[in-house]
């Protein structure tokens, strides 16, 4: 909900941002597995939550087969019981990890600004003394369409935001 309301619309690919980041910053019940791929790094288990959320939380995703940036709905009748459920039953830990995607990604929450930050990490989380230069090569060699759409000035904006997060590196 707070992704929507920062303007963006949910849908796969978002939620695999998001999630991916909350597990960067130690969220210990995902347990997903990262990899490269096309859209920056991606699990490919979260569709399988969303799946089980739908009906209840979300509306639209009754096909596992829907595309990345296909959108889906957020019941806004549920806003409130899970801001409830979030405050009652989640530790300390837990809501700082929620804040700081949070605050990670304000300002960039477009599917562009989020593919860009993911796969800065990606990189970043086993090279994290890495040059803006080196980071750059390293998305050259991702894919073609990676090394075309960020350019090194978005890289080392992407960096820079990304060192400012206490527990990523």
């Amino acid at each position: 909900h707070e992704y929507r309301a920062l303007g963006e619309e949910a849908c796969e690919f978002s939620a695999e941002k998001l999630a991916y980041f909350l597990q960067r910053f130690g969220e210990p019940q995902l347990r997903l597995d990262f990899a490269k791929h096309i859209y920056g790094p991606y699990s490919g288990k979260v569709r399988h939550v969303l799946y089980a959320l739908n009906g209840v939380f979300i509306r639209g995703f009754e096909q596992k087969n829907i595309r990345p940036f296909d959108e889906f709905e957020l019941v806004g009748e549920k806003r409130a019981e899970i801001a409830t459920h979030l405050e009652s039953h989640l530790s300390e830990a837990e809501k700082k990890r929620l804040a700081q995607v949070s605050l990670l990604i304000d300002g960039f929450q477009s599917p562009y600004a989020l593919e860009l930050l993911a796969s800065v990490d990606y990189i970043l989380a086993t090279n994290p003394s890495a040059s803006p230069e080196q980071v750059r090569e390293s998305i050259a060699g991702w894919s073609h369409r990676k090394s075309k759409m960020f350019q090194a000035w978005q890289i080392k904006i992407a960096m820079e935001h990304l060192k400012g997060f206490e527990g990523l590196y």
